[in-house]
């Protein structure tokens, strides 16, 4: 979710760009939890609870390839490769909406090594 979402002050360009900021810098809080957790809890054998926790920090960071790339590993560690390609697959498409972009080829050849094991 997002810091007030919805809040908007008419002519007050300041807010917007303070509301802006503080909703990026919670999102990164976030995602920094969210993959500690996950980090956490492969350590503790909790499989499922890990891969769940390493998407969120994929949710919660958006379009970052390094935070997916890690997560796809760890997926893939886990024994979860069709939810490690599965994940690469949503975050290419919000990629492509969001920034009308490709993803890298360190990414892609990522996805591909996956497929191909």
């Amino acid at each position: 979710g997002e810091l007030m979402p919805g809040f908007h002050v008419s002519g007050c360009a300041d807010l917007d760009f303070w509301l802006t900021e503080e909703r990026a810098a919670l999102r990164d809080r976030m995602a920094e939890a969210a993959w500690a957790l996950a980090c956490r809890l492969e350590t503790d054998e909790r499989h499922t609870d890990a891969g769940a926790w390493a998407r969120r920090a994929v949710q919660y960071t958006g379009t970052d390839e390094r935070v997916l790339r890690r997560a796809v590993q760890m997926l893939a560690r886990l024994g979860d490769r069709a939810g490690a390609v599965r994940l690469y697959a949503d975050f290419v498409k919000r990629l492509r909406e969001t920034l009308d972009v490709e993803p890298s080829a360190e990414t892609v050849a990522l996805s591909e090594s996956l497929r191909r094991d």
